[in-house]
Order: structure tokens, then C-alpha cells, then sequence
């Protein structure tokens, strides 16, 4: 059977053995002191590599957080956003998020940062959209322009 502590004092029966026989809680330790003595070369290789590998890191982290219902919603959104329509090439366009229920956590679709953030300062939910709502018709109702030194003012 072989030896069951390694040199280190490691029970080997307990952490195993890597494919070259040696320790595998002596690896990691070792791989740890590595990447601490040499933390130069990993920061710049990581920041290489994330470069490099962006897109599908993003789509990584997107899987891993919605799943496969949020991936799919997330290729099938043709660049548009659901809420105001807005495309990528748009000048007020900063960037595309899956919106969620927080609640719920069920996925409502994608839609462009500036709408999620919109939902999101009138309390995601349909009565802090409604309240804008009637707010901004109650005030065109009432609106009477009166243009003060140069500005248009409305006022009732």
C-alpha cells in the first residue's frame, strides 16, 4: 500500500496522493507559497487572462448566477432593451443587466442599466411606477409655461 504519512507529516490516507505519489495537502500548501512569493507574476497573468477571456467569464458569471433561464433570456434579447427600447449604439446606453424580481427571484427580462437603476429608485414595484406615473400627468395637466430669464418654468 505505500506510506501513510508523508515527509511533512501529513496522513496521507486522509488528504490522498496526487498522480506523482506526492502529498496532496503539501501541494496546496506549496502552491500557496508560490503564488504568495511570486505575486507580481500572478496579478499580471490574472489580469492578462481576464482580459483576454472576458466574454466568456461574464457569460460564467452570468450561468452561475440566473442559471440556464437567464442565459438563454440573456441571448435572445437582441440588444434591445425591454423597458425603452434603447440599442448599444445609443448615446444614453450603459450597459445591459437580466432584471429580476427581488422577491420572487423570478427573471423579468433584459433591459438597459439606466431603466434597472429607474425600477430601482421607485421601489421595484408597480405602485412606485404608478405613483410617477400619475405625478408626471397630474403636472401636465396643471402645467402653465413661464419662461424666466431665459428658462422655461412650469407653473400652476
Amino acid at each position: 500500500m505505500g506510506k501513510r504519512f508523508c515527509s511533512n507529516g501529513h496522513d496521507t490516507w486522509v488528504v490522498g496522493r496526487n498522480k506523482e505519489g506526492r502529498c496532496r495537502e503539501c501541494r496546496r500548501i506549496g502552491k500557496k507559497l508560490w503564488k504568495r512569493r511570486n505575486s507580481e507574476h500572478v496579478r499580471h497573468y490574472n489580469a492578462r487572462y481576464h482580459k483576454a477571456n472576458a466574454a466568456k467569464l461574464a457569460r460564467k458569471k452570468r450561468r452561475r448566477k440566473y442559471g440556464d433561464a437567464g442565459l438563454s433570456m440573456w441571448d435572445a434579447h437582441n440588444g434591445v432593451c425591454c423597458i425603452c427600447g434603447v440599442t448599444a449604439q445609443d448615446a444614453r446606453w450603459s450597459g445591459w443587466v437580466i432584471d429580476h424580481d427581488h422577491d420572487t427571484k423570478l427573471l423579468r427580462g433584459v433591459i438597459c442599466d439606466t431603466c434597472n437603476r429607474g425600477i430601482g429608485f421607485l421601489g421595484d414595484n408597480l405602485a412606485g411606477l404608478l405613483a410617477a406615473t400619475r405625478y408626471l400627468e397630474d403636472h401636465l395637466k396643471r402645467a402653465r409655461k413661464v419662461s424666466i430669464g431665459g428658462f422655461t418654468v412650469n407653473s400652476s
